[in-house]
């Protein structure tokens, strides 16, 4: 099987390293660091859960790809102490954003990725909002980035 069929699973396993390596302990201890691919990403709690939503090759090359990354920080909430629920989440979302803001993102996740694939460029114009669901605040992070799949040596 060819390499470029696991695109979204090696991006995903990158930014989730990433995000394991540059995010203190203490925040991932209350909200771990999931794939998608993960069973944990659809438990009860608190998560941090990485996905790929899309993935395109590029036309020029099939090692070639843009894709969407998301990186979404879930949490419970209770009507008792929405205030202080709030306010923890908001401090998971800044340590998690921080890393994903980096000037060097590119060259992060592309560090992180083992050999399978470079990342060319990282848009800067990433999109960040929070959800306020029944129980739960979702705050996702999403950006594009650009790469190619390394050849096998």
């Amino acid at each position: 099987m060819s390499a470029y069929a696991d695109i979204e699973t090696a991006i995903s396993e990158a930014v989730k390293a990433l995000l394991v390596a540059n995010v203190a302990e203490a925040f991932q201890a209350d909200c771990p660091v999931v794939t998608f691919y993960d069973p944990m990403s659809i438990d009860e709690a608190n998560r941090c859960v990485v996905q790929v939503p899309e993935c395109q090759p590029a036309q020029e090359h099939a090692g070639n790809f843009e894709a969407t990354v998301e990186v979404g920080i879930k949490a419970q909430w209770a009507q008792a102490s929405v205030a202080e629920d709030l306010a923890s989440h908001n401090a998971r979302c800044r340590a998690f954003r921080s890393v994903l803001l980096s000037n060097t993102l590119a060259e992060e996740i592309e560090a992180q990725a083992g050999g399978k694939f470079s990342v060319w460029f990282v848009n800067p114009e990433k999109q960040m909002r929070t959800e306020v669901r029944e129980n739960w605040y979702y705050s996702p992070t999403i950006f594009k980035i650009q790469g190619g799949f390394l050849e096998a040596a």
